[in-house]
Formats: C-alpha cells, structure tokens, sequence
C-alpha cells in the first residue's frame, strides 16, 4: 500500500474516532454542541501538523496585521503568515520556553536574510522561507487576558510541556501548584502598544483563558475580522468546560461573528465576523 494510501486511511480512522469520542461527550454534557455553518470561503492551512492554523484566504490578511497568542516552540503558521501577506504577526507569550523559541527563529531567520540563504532556510521540517521578512514578527513578553494586571500561569502537569495556564484546568482548576507571575494585557490594549487600527485575524491557543479574552470582547471594540481559536479545556472534556466554551461561542454569536470551521478533535475552530 502507498504512503499516501495509508496516511489517508489513518487519517479517515483517527476522524471516525474522534467524532464517536466527540458524540459521546457531546450527549453526557461533557462537550458543548457547536454548530458549524457551511461557507463558499477558501479555506487554507499553513505551518505544521501540530503548529498549524486554518483560516479564510482574503484579500484583507495582505500587509495587514494579526495577533498570535501561544507560541509555544512552534512557530511555523506565524512565519508562513507574515511571508504569505507581507503581515506583521505580533506573537504573544510570555512563558520563558516560547519565548526562547521565538527569539531563536527569529534570530536564525535574521541571520539566513542577512546572508542571503533563506531560499534554503528549512524550519519545523519546511522548506524555502525565501519571503520570510523577520522585521515583520513581534515577540510580546506578555500574557493576553481580560484586563492589564499582574497574572498567575501555572505549570503544566507534564514538565516536558511548554504551555502554562491561568486556569490551571490540567489540574482540575486547582490553582495550588507552582506558578510563574507575568504581565498581562487586555486586546484593546495591543492598539495603543503598537499603534495599529485593525487586526485582521486573531489566533488564540492560551490554554484556556481564550475564554476569558473574548468575553471581554465588546460591540464597541475594534474586533478582528477572524478569530482562530483552539477551546483547550475541551481537551479534557468536563461540564464545566462545556458550559465556559458554550457562552464564550454564544457571546461571539451575539458579536456577529460565525463559526466556519473546526478540526476532527473538536477543538479548533475558525469564526469569521459577518458584515
């Protein structure tokens, strides 16, 4: 059997199982019913299996400017963006790993363009970041929440992990276990922290506090014009979280945004704001 064979079988397998799983919590309460509108919109992916972010292709996203919240150690959807539209990508993380990793990428992306070899650049297993413009990526030291303050993150569980969470729902919410403290910042404050008017597209994957930031969200804000959100309490499925992830979507809704888009875990979705 080809690879190509197999890898499509797998990936038809590992769907059907996912939307059993999903099915199942969606009946015991454990998962909230998300519906999903069909759209004529070209959806494209960019960056890695796991760093990777599908969204709607618009004219818009040129020259514009996104927010990118969680980096991880995987910045590949950020860099291919910023290439693709000739976008600044602003990349929001505070936790010390993401923040070397950022600041290593760009660094080594710095150094190809200096030298003229991004052509041959290869990161994250791509190749060819010959459009790569390291000017146009931000690293924000901060943590993005409701409002400006001081912030818990707690550890994840897994000390091979990289992301930390100010809900602390890997261990069930708890908030007793060990923390770093960071600065944060509300979205309405990244206009005057970089002088921009608009954001073209948002892209949240903070471990739960995506729940926190968009409630924040007003009729009154300069809201993006599409939100790429990854529900990470979902990942463990709970009623609590399905009733946080359900009036967050249903406050988007209320926005005038709509979902387009999600992924076959059921975590990642796509909202793009209706005009």
């Amino acid at each position: 059997m080809s690879n190509f064979r197999s890898t499509a079988i797998f990936r038809a397998l590992r769907f059907i199982k996912h939307s059993v799983r999903n099915f199942i919590n969606e009946t015991s309460g454990k998962r909230p019913r998300i519906p999903v509108e069909g759209t004529s919109k070209s959806l494209l992916t960019l960056g890695t299996e796991y760093g990777g972010w599908t969204f709607s292709d618009e004219p818009n996203l040129t020259g514009g400017t996104i927010v990118s919240c969680g980096a991880g150690e995987d910045i590949s959807f950020d860099v291919l963006f910023s290439a693709k539209y000739g976008a600044k990508v602003i990349i929001v993380d505070p936790t010390p790993r993401a923040v070397k990793h950022v600041k290593e990428i760009i660094a080594l992306i710095t150094e190809s363009a200096r030298q003229g070899t991004l052509g041959s650049l290869e990161l994250y297993g791509i190749k060819d970041f010959s459009k790569a413009d390291p000017s146009k990526l931000l690293l924000l030291e901060r943590a993005l929440w409701s409002e400006r303050c001081n912030l818990k993150l707690f550890l994840p569980k897994n000390p091979d992990h990289v992301s930390h969470s100010a809900l602390d729902f890997q261990n069930e919410y708890s908030q007793k276990g060990e923390f770093i403290e960071v600065k944060a910042l509300s979205y309405n404050d990244l206009f005057d922290e970089f002088d921009i008017d608009e954001v073209s597209l948002l892209k949240l994957d903070i471990e739960g506090a995506e729940v926190e930031v968009l409630n924040s969200l007003s009729e009154k804000d300069a809201l993006p014009l599409q939100i790429c959100v990854e529900y990470d309490e979902l990942l463990k499925p709970n009623r609590l979280a399905a009733r946080r992830v359900r009036e967050t979507h249903d406050h988007l809704t209320h926005l005038g945004y709509s979902a387009i888009y999600k992924d076959a875990l059921g975590v990642n979705f796509l909202y793009i704001k209706n005009t």
